[in-house]
C-alpha cells in the first residue's frame, strides 16, 4: 500500500492567530490550534473528511501520513512529502513511537462508560484521587507507575486486534489535557501516552491497516500515529 510520509515545519507568522494558539501554554489550547493548523494542508473542500494521521514531533515539526499527498498552506508552506510503501511481512521486528488516547470501555449499574485506562486504575489505589492531603509528587509517580502497568495492558490488547506482539515498552510521559469549549458546551478532556518500544508484526494486513487508520481514540488532536523507526526482518 502507498501512502505519503510528510514533514510539516511551522512557518513562523506569529501576527496569525491559530499560529500564536499553537503555542499557547495551555495544552489544551495548544492540541485545539495544531488540529486547525494540520487541515490546512489537507482540506481540498468543505466536505472533506479526516483521511490522515498526525504528530507533532518539535515545537514547530510535525509529522502525517496521509492517503493524499498534502499541499502548501500559508502555515506550512514546504511540506517535505515522499511517498513510502508499506510492506509488513509476518515475523518482521518494528521499532515505534506512539502517542496514544488509551481508553476502555466499562460497564456501572447497567450503563457503558468509556474511561481513561490510567485514570480507571488509580480509583483502586487508596488515596490517589481522593486524598487532599497526598503531595503531587507522590501523585505523579504513582500516575506513572499505573501508566506503564495499564499502557502496556492497553498496547497488548489491540496488538491482539491489530496483528501485532509488544516485545518491549517504555511509557514515556502520561498526562491529561482539557481542550476548548465548543459549540455542545463543556471542554473535552482526554489523556495522553507517549510510549516507545518494539513489536513483532504478525498478521501483515491487520497490522498495515492499524499503521494506516491508527490506533485509539483523539486522532483529530494527534493521537494515534504509529512512527515506525527500523524494520527488522528474518531472513
Amino acid at each position: 500500500m502507498e501512502m505519503y510520509v510528510s514533514k510539516l515545519k511551522l512557518n513562523p507568522t506569529p501576527g496569525l492567530e491559530p499560529f500564536r494558539r499553537a503555542f499557547d501554554p495551555d495544552p489544551g489550547q495548544a492540541l485545539d490550534a495544531h488540529h486547525r493548523l494540520i487541515w490546512t494542508v489537507f482540506c481540498d473542500h468543505e466536505e472533506r473528511e479526516r483521511d490522515f494521521l498526525f504528530r507533532q514531533t518539535g515545537r514547530t515539526e510535525f509529522m502525517s501520513l496521509s492517503h493524499r499527498e498534502p499541499v502548501a498552506s500559508p502555515f506550512f508552506p514546504n511540506p517535505d512529502v515522499r511517498k513510502v510503501t508499506l510492506d509488513f511481512r509476518a515475523g518482521d521486528l518494528v521499532t515505534f513511537e506512539l502517542r496514544a488516547n488509551a481508553t476502555k470501555q466499562i460497564t456501572y449499574e447497567d450503563k457503558k462508560y468509556r474511561v481513561d485506562v490510567v485514570m480507571n486504575s488509580l480509583h483502586d489505589i487508596p488515596g490517589v484521587t481522593v486524598n487532599p492531603d497526598m503531595p503531587e509528587s507522590l501523585r505523579a509517580k504513582k500516575r506513572m507507575s499505573s501508566a506503564q502497568i495499564e499502557g502496556r495492558k492497553w498496547l497488548d490488547r489491540k496488538g491482539v486486534q491489530h496483528g501485532f506482539e509488544v516485545q518491549s515498552l517504555a511509557i514515556e510521559d502520561y498526562r491529561q489535557n482539557r481542550l476548548p469549549k465548543g459549540n455542545r458546551g463543556g471542554s473535552p478532556q482526554f489523556s495522553i501516552l507517549d510510549m516507545i518500544g518494539d513489536l513483532r508484526v504478525t498478521y501483515p494486513d491487520a497490522f498495515t491497516s492499524v499503521v494506516v487508520n491508527g490506533v485509539g481514540r483523539a486522532k483529530a488532536f494527534g493521537c494515534g500515529l504509529f512512527l515506525v523507526h527500523k524494520i527488522r526482518r528474518r531472513a
